[in-house]
């Protein structure tokens, strides 16, 4: 074996190092081999194959957007490849967690059946959302404070029937 490859091996720790003890005596021949060896094992660059089943791992997050979802499924569902449609349909639906949007997708005819179909419909629904998204979270807004407004008057109704019925405990013990 070359000198750079006893010196190089006089650098490795840890895990390098297990995977370099483990090779077989004639495995590496040279320093390109043994280049090539541990640039495969340890390169960042290697490709994970994937299994289909893992775009059912694909799920919104809480504080992600509707629009944000959709990319990165779509991303996902390219990355792991061989995906079916039925099968990217029934992740989709079951991880986008967002029930207006099934509701408006399913429709009385159910999940359209080609995936463009879907995501088409999902793109659409969610650049109207974004949209919309601002006038939706005013009238939240209005509607919290409405809210808050009857659930003031409400108590305040309470507290009334309580401060009479207190009153009136009262008053009959005054009249004993």
């Amino acid at each position: 074996m070359a000198l750079w490859c006893h010196i190089f091996t006089l650098t490795l720790v840890g895990a390098a190092r297990a995977w370099f003890e483990r090779l077989l005596d004639g495995q590496i021949t040279s320093w390109e081999d043994l280049a090539k060896k541990f640039t495969q094992q340890f390169s960042q660059q290697r490709r994970h194959i994937s299994d289909t089943a893992d775009i059912l791992n694909v799920v919104r997050k809480d504080n992600e957007t509707l629009e944000d979802f959709i990319t990165r499924f779509n991303q996902e569902g390219l990355n792991i490849g061989g995906v079916s449609e039925e099968l990217l349909r029934a992740a989709f639906r079951q991880n986008v967690k967002c029930d207006d949007l099934i509701r408006n997708l399913t429709g009385r005819d159910g999940m359209p059946q080609r995936w463009n179909d879907v995501m088409t419909a999902a793109k659409r629904y969610a650049r109207m959302e974004k949209s919309l998204g601002k006038e939706l979270a005013k009238n939240d807004a209005r509607n919290d404070i409405n809210r808050a407004r009857q659930g003031k008057r409400i108590s305040s109704v309470w507290s009334r029937l309580n401060n009479e019925k207190n009153l009136a405990t009262y008053d009959s013990s005054i009249d004993r």
